[in-house]
């Protein structure tokens, strides 16, 4: 058992409606709206799951993972990013993440996500290695 994050965000612009992870910024990735905050600490939620599987498993990918929401999808990349960065044992977090995640293939479509991503692994390594 893991910490999963079941509920997505959609940008509730009439003229977007795309998926992404909100932040503090509270704009859509997509097309820039700025947004009201959404209901759910999402950079908490994924912060809570990475620290229960390495506290848990003693890795930061579970044992089993099914993805039961776009941002489980999210989540299970954000997982396979940190874990390889530990394993690198790369200190440079913010490097490495922007380097890793500019090899990152998206579809066209959603070629917006990699700010959206690299936003949030950077927040997120603010909260693990503060």
């Amino acid at each position: 058992m893991t910490i999963h994050i079941t509920e997505d965000y959609h940008c509730p612009s009439s003229t977007c409606g795309r998926f992404y992870i909100p932040l503090s910024n509270n704009y859509c990735y997509a097309c820039g709206v700025k947004n009201a905050p959404p209901e759910i600490n999402y950079l908490s939620q994924c912060v809570a799951s990475l620290k229960y599987n390495l506290d848990h498993y003693g890795s930061i990918i579970p044992p089993a993972w099914i993805e039961l929401s776009k941002t489980d999808t999210v989540l299970r990349l954000i997982f396979w990013i940190f874990f390889s960065q530990r394993k690198d044992n790369n200190s440079n977090i913010q490097d490495y993440l922007k380097k890793t995640i500019s090899k990152i293939a998206f579809e066209e479509k959603h070629e917006y996500l990699r700010s959206n991503i690299l936003d949030l692994c950077i927040a997120i390594s603010k909260e693990l290695y503060p």
